[in-house]
């Protein structure tokens, strides 16, 4: 069956906020969902002619909106680790301030941020956001049971980034580590 692309577009654009809302839940900021609901709404448009129940229409978009904001994320993951091997480094202050003083190694920060995206994601999500593992999986679209052996992997990931970085895998002791 095939369907009208324009009337079928419209449908979808008639809950906006209803798909912004799905991409926020990858990505944090209200721009960024925007984006990617315009591209999945694009990329929609294009596959329109592979929907086969016109009932079936929202759920369908909202696989596309979940994959195109995954990959927005992903894409926003790696431009941000490139610009920060592009970064020069600050020389350092002669007498740290009292903020430097008082802030925590920044060692576990980098090293999630090294990992792969899907690793970083579900960190990001489970650990520092405190989602659950389950609102997680639905937001990546991915099973409960695949997003707790991911959750795990990329706990023990993180581990081993830390452990090369500053030698601890103890996030405790990262904390209140003195790295530079």
């Amino acid at each position: 069956m095939t369907h009208h692309p324009d009337g079928a577009i419209a449908e979808l654009m008639r809950h906006w906020e209803r798909w912004v809302g799905l991409a926020a839940r990858s990505l944090q900021a209200r721009a960024d969902a925007e984006d990617a609901v315009q591209q999945a709404l694009v990329r929609a448009a294009e596959q329109l002619h592979t929907l086969d129940d016109p009932e079936k229409l929202e759920g369908w978009f909202a696989t596309i909106v979940r994959r195109q904001a995954i990959d927005q994320l992903r894409r926003m993951s790696r431009d941000a680790h490139k610009r920060r091997r592009l970064a020069v480094e600050p020389l350092p202050a002669p007498h740290p301030s009292p903020d430097a003083i008082a802030a925590t190694c920044a060692c576990g920060i980098d090293a999630l941020e090294d990992l792969s995206p899907a690793y970083a994601e579900i960190l990001t999500r489970v650990v520092l956001n405190d989602e659950a593992v389950q609102d997680a999986a639905d937001a990546l679209g991915i099973s409960d049971t695949n997003a707790s052996v991911r959750l795990h992997r990329a706990r023990k990931a993180l581990r081993q980034e830390l452990l090369e970085r500053c030698g601890t895998t103890s996030t405790r002791e990262c904390l209140s580590c003195d790295c530079p």
